[in-house]
């Protein structure tokens, strides 16, 4: 999902993004903060990339053990 259309879906006019950058020019670390108007859709979230080294195959977890953000959001 488009940055802009989170922010709108949040309820805020803005999605600021801190990020870090390692010496390699990858993205290491991501954290941004929403605090809209309605409480109950409001967090921080962070997110740490490791590992950048062979691929990896991951299976995803069945559908009943998942959920989509935008549900949750209303």
């Amino acid at each position: 999902m488009e940055k802009e259309k989170l922010a709108d879906k949040l309820g805020v006019k803005r999605l600021p993004v801190d990020a870090w950058i390692d010496g390699k020019g990858r993205l290491r670390k991501m954290t941004f903060s929403v605090s809209p108007s309605d409480p109950t859709k409001s967090g921080k979230f962070s997110f740490l990339l490791t590992g950048f080294g062979p691929a990896k195959t991951v299976a995803s977890p069945p559908s009943d053990q998942t959920v989509d953000i935008r549900d949750v959001m209303g």
